[in-house]
Parts: structure tokens; C-alpha cells; sequence
């Protein structure tokens, strides 16, 4: 493998640029190891769910990737620098020691950095260093996390901004599981529960040797420092 210089995307396809690999109907079962490299320039235009360099990891394993200076648009939902969606069936999804920087945005909900949304994955030694805007569930990391993933040993900085549930690491989190993990991203909530680690906990989480350093603010409700609002 080598690193990949990949401007040229923004002209692909009518100027919607890369095309995912796997989507909200065939999903990347494989295992994607990165060795390290880097991937830069990534773009991505196209008002669709499931946006990213993945669409849909599913089962699979993704290792050691890099993506720096990412232009990532997608639609309504799931839509990540990394992955829109890391999920399982029978085994946990990995994702491993991987990293993006750059502009991820959605039109919805369930938007990060590195991962829109993450349903029973191991994220583990990952950062997002991003611009992340969208609706509901915007994250500087991971928009969504739920039924026991795990985010370990992770961190966050650049900006995140939406209405409903906007944290610095993690948009919210449902029957989660994070641990020595931070965030440095300066958060903005519009409307509803916003905090500098995690914009809102639903139920049953689990939150470890974590912390957060990024300005909170905007002129919605329920925010804090590292919480935003738990609903245990």
C-alpha cells in the first residue's frame, strides 16, 4: 500500500466525487488494513444517507487508515469521514488506530467525524480532527453510538454544531461504553442538549477516565462542560 493523494474525486461521478465503499444495502464485510497510510483529499457530494470513505462497515474491520482534509457532504443520516455506519450482526465491527481530518456535514442526523453512526462496534486508539455539522446526533468522533460499542483510548478536537444532541466526542449515546477518552472540539447546540464530551446519554452507559476541554455554547437547553443531559 501507499499513501493516496486524491483531489481529482471532486470531478467523479457528475461532481458527486468518491462513490462509498459498501451502502445501505450491500455492506463492507472484509477486513481493510491501512498499514499506516493515508488517504488525502477525499470528496464526497451526494444528498444520500450512508456517506464516507465506508459506507457501511458491517462485521468488518477497518485498521491503521488515515483520511486528512476530507470534504464530506451526505444527506439525512449517517454520514462519517471514516464511515457513515459501523454496525454487527454476529460479530462486532473494529475500527482500529484510524483518524480523519478535515469537513463532514450532513442534512440530518447521526453525523461524525469519524463515524455517523456506531451499533455494537469496538472504536479503539481513533481521532477526528473535524469540522462536523448536521441536525440531531453530530459528534466530533461519532454521531450515534449504541448497544454496546465501545470507544476506547480516542479523542476529538475541531468543531461540532447542530440542534438536537451535539457532543465533542459523541452526539449521544444509548447502552454505550466509553473510556479514556477526551475532547477538545468546541461545541455549538441550537436547541437541545449539548455538551464538550457527549451531547446526551439515553440509558444504561458506562463513562470512564474521560474528559473534555472545548467552549460549549449556543442558545439551546441542557448544556454542560462534559454532559449535556443523562437519562439513566
Amino acid at each position: 500500500l501507499n499513501d493516496i493523494d486524491s483531489p481529482e474525486t471532486c470531478s467523479w461521478d457528475n461532481g458527486q466525487g468518491w462513490s462509498p465503499i459498501g451502502n445501505g444495502s450491500i455492506k463492507f464485510t472484509g477486513y481493510y488494513d491501512g498499514q499506516g497510510h493515508i488517504i488525502s483529499g477525499l470528496y464526497i457530494n451526494r444528498n444520500e444517507s450512508y456517506q464516507g470513505f465506508f459506507g457501511w462497515v458491517k462485521e468488518g474491520e477497518v485498521h491503521d487508515l488515515g483520511l486528512v482534509d476530507v470534504d464530506i457532504t451526505g444527506g439525512n443520516a449517517r454520514v462519517g469521514g471514516l464511515a457513515g455506519a459501523a454496525s454487527y450482526n454476529f460479530n462486532d465491527a473494529i475500527i482500529y488506530g484510524c483518524f480523519a481530518t478535515g469537513t463532514v456535514s450532513g442534512t440530518g442526523q447521526q453525523v461524525g467525524g469519524l463515524i455517523g453512526w456506531d451499533f455494537r462496534c469496538q472504536v479503539t486508539n481513533c481521532y477526528a480532527d473535524c469540522e462536523v455539522s448536521g441536525s440531531e446526533s453530530i459528534g466530533g468522533l461519532i454521531g450515534l453510538t449504541t448497544n454496546n460499542t465501545y470507544v476506547r483510548r480516542s479523542f476529538s478536537k475541531g468543531s461540532v454544531s447542530g440542534s438536537i444532541d451535539i457532543g465533542g466526542l459523541i452526539g449521544s449515546e444509548y447502552q454505550a461504553y466509553t473510556s479514556d477518552s477526551y475532547s477538545m472540539a468546541e461545541v455549538f447546540c441550537g436547541e437541545n442538549y449539548g455538551g464538550g464530551l457527549i451531547g446526551h446519554l439515553y440509558y444504561n452507559n458506562s463513562i470512564n477516565n474521560c474528559y473534555a476541554l472545548g467552549h460549549v455554547s449556543g442558545d439551546g437547553q441542557n448544556k454542560g462542560g462534559l454532559i449535556g443531559a443523562n437519562d439513566y
